[in-house]
């Protein structure tokens, strides 16, 4: 398969991938932030109460792959002529700011917490208990990411990303409660901290990946190699430059420009014009628009 080929699936079953993952993550997060904000209610921990905060949002992130799912799949209409792909680009970078908030809103939590220590009630049979949530979580990041081999949805990758975060910082509270427990109350501010500057490490790398994407990243260069060596195959090309290559979600339109022989007839040139669209579109995928220049032309 060519670089960035879109999956061989239809749309429509797609989606429904797509969706099954968002509503795994919004099910999975409701009950995994039950057990530990109620957990953490109990015995009074910033951290752990913390920690179920920040799978609540993750309630809110799959909620976004679905919205950007819904609209991302309507057809194209006359405001939007290249259909609404980018609305997935646009969740999976909303996902991404509602990560770094949730890591913003942890880390002030836990410096406050690492500043003025409580002692917390800890029960072994519990942090059990909690640790088998982090291994849920982990889980569904995986579920998630799977999803996203198979539907290239950006969104769930961010999504994926969220659940890993819980999964770890879920780790990483019961290693601070264990600590507690032998009267290291330090170690339950300090995880949360360790944990919030972890999330917004993440939380930028997502925003840097989706942002790019949204203000028109260049494509691969090995996609540009691969719809040049595609369209010099068809007799007649002699050359190829200005290939341009626009994404609105799975959807891509390439446009370049081939140099043919001056003398030929316009009917010909068109006739070859026409035959690399049709190799692109079947080898590359996407919607094609070839410009014909004669050989020696040096006009864009």
């Amino acid at each position: 398969m060519p670089p960035s080929a879109a999956p061989s699936s239809e749309p429509r079953e797609r989606e429904k991938k797509v969706l099954r993952a968002a509503w795994v993550g919004v099910w999975g997060n409701l009950l995994i932030a039950g057990v530990k904000g109620g957990i953490g209610w109990a015995w009074g921990s910033i951290a752990l109460i913390a920690d179920a905060v920040h799978t609540l949002s993750d309630i809110l992130t799959s909620a976004l792959v679905i919205v950007g799912t819904k609209v991302g799949s309507r057809p194209p209409d006359e405001e939007h002529p290249f259909g609404h792909g980018r609305a997935e680009d646009l969740s999976a970078f909303a996902i991404s700011v509602v990560l770094a908030v949730a890591g913003l809103e942890l880390g002030a939590r836990a410096l406050h917490k690492l500043l003025s220590p409580t002692p917390i009630e800890v029960s072994s049979p519990w942090l059990l208990l909690i640790l088998l949530t982090g291994l849920l979580k982990e889980g569904m990041a995986r579920y998630a990411e799977y999803a996203e081999r198979e539907t290239r949805m950006r969104a769930l990758a961010a999504d994926a990303w969220h659940h890993r975060t819980d999964a770890l910082s879920t780790l990483g509270v019961v290693a601070a409660l264990w600590g507690t427990k032998r009267g290291w109350l330090f170690l339950d501010g300090l995880a949360g901290l360790a944990i919030a500057l972890f999330i917004l490490f993440v939380a930028y790398r997502l925003i840097r990946e989706t942002g790019s994407h949204l203000l028109g990243r260049a494509p691969e260069e090995a996609l540009i190699r691969a719809i040049e060596e595609e369209a010099s195959r068809i007799p007649g090309v002699s050359y190829i430059h200005h290939v341009h290559v626009h994404y609105y979600g799975l959807h891509r339109e390439i446009t370049l420009h081939i140099h043919v022989e001056p003398t030929l007839p316009v009917k010909e040139a068109h006739e070859i014009a026409t035959r690399v669209e049709e190799r692109l579109r079947r080898r590359i995928g996407g919607d094609v628009t070839v410009h014909v220049e004669p050989i020696g032309d040096q006009g864009e």
